[in-house]
């Protein structure tokens, strides 16, 4: 069995422990992402401003849009998603009583305790007692286990 690590449990890395070099580097993508999301706003944001700009709800310096063409160039788009909306509603649809289903066939049954405690050359009543602690370190020699105690990370730490 290998000595615990000597790094604390569980493994966080607290604002403190970040490089100044990470820190920047997130800064500027972060920066850079929201720089490239208005970029390609642009004509909505221009739009936007003259509508809530003197006069209120009235378009003073920007064109009005051609819907016609939006819809040219998205009707490919809507169409291609309205069917695979419907594909999977039928498919939904037609495969209710298995997607309904608890049971799960392919799930093979779990193992009486007794048997499993045995398959593994171990009491059961101790299998049962290691069952009842919140967590619990396991002793192997080779590939067999030969004891348990209650305790995980933390407490092999100290």
């Amino acid at each position: 069995m290998k000595p615990p690590s000597k790094h604390r449990w569980p493994p966080l890395i607290t604002h403190a422990e970040v490089p100044w070099y990470i820190r920047a580097r997130n800064g500027f993508l972060t920066l850079l992402a929201w720089l490239t999301m208005a970029y390609m706003l642009r004509l909505a944001i221009v739009v936007l401003w003259d509508y809530l700009s003197h006069p209120i709800f009235e378009l003073t310096h920007a064109k009005e849009h051609n819907w016609a063409l939006a819809w040219q160039r998205l009707s490919l788009f809507v169409y291609a998603i309205l069917a695979l909306v419907i594909w999977i509603t039928v498919w939904g649809v037609k495969r209710r009583k298995v997607l309904r289903r608890n049971f799960d066939p392919r799930v093979t049954p779990s193992l009486p305790l007794e048997e499993h405690a045995a398959s593994l050359g171990l009491d059961p009543r101790e299998v049962e007692r290691w069952r009842q602690w919140r967590s619990v370190t396991v002793q192997f020699e080779g590939h067999r286990i030969v004891g348990a105690r209650p305790g995980g990370p933390k407490e092999t730490q100290q």
